[in-house]
């Protein structure tokens, strides 16, 4: 039932994400991750996006996109388990709905008592997200997540 009438927008489609941290580049030139004012940008979610990371050259001076998890399987194949890790703009989706959904649908805990988004654990998640996001299309989290473009080490 949950399925059929919850939105996952966060998910499919993108949200907000605030932070206080962002890229610096002290004196020397060299970048670095400080924190900061308050930003807010919008995370897109509809596109596939490569799992990477930013590695440093001292060579070059400058940071170089890593992808992880290259896998010389057929583009369509599916990837093992051990490569369906959850990336941390998945993980900040999910987070997205659950701050979004939680007091207004009046979710309550095991206990029976009203959650409050801030004490929503994996439980939580599993019963009011992951579950309803997956029941229809009976794929995993991070295979119905559109922004998952292949193999995701953990």
């Amino acid at each position: 039932q949950m399925a059929d009438t919850s939105t996952f927008e966060e998910m499919d489609e993108g949200y907000h994400h605030t932070t206080k941290y962002s890229w610096i580049r002290d004196y020397y030139g060299h970048w670095r991750y400080e924190l900061g004012e308050e930003t807010t940008e919008y995370v897109k979610m509809d596109q596939p996006r490569s799992c990477s990371y930013q590695k440093w050259n001292d060579i070059t001076k400058k940071y170089e996109t890593v992808a992880l998890g290259n896998s010389s399987s057929p583009k369509n194949a599916k990837p093992g388990v051990e490569l369906r890790g959850i990336t941390l703009r998945q993980l900040r989706a999910i987070m997205a709905n659950i701050k979004r959904r939680c007091a207004t649908e009046i979710w309550v805990d095991y206990k029976g008592e009203k959650l409050d988004p801030k004490r929503a654990n994996l439980y939580d998640a599993d019963h009011y997200v992951i579950r309803p996001y997956t029941v229809h299309h009976r794929k995993s989290l991070v295979a119905r997540l559109p922004s998952t473009a292949g193999p995701q080490p953990p």
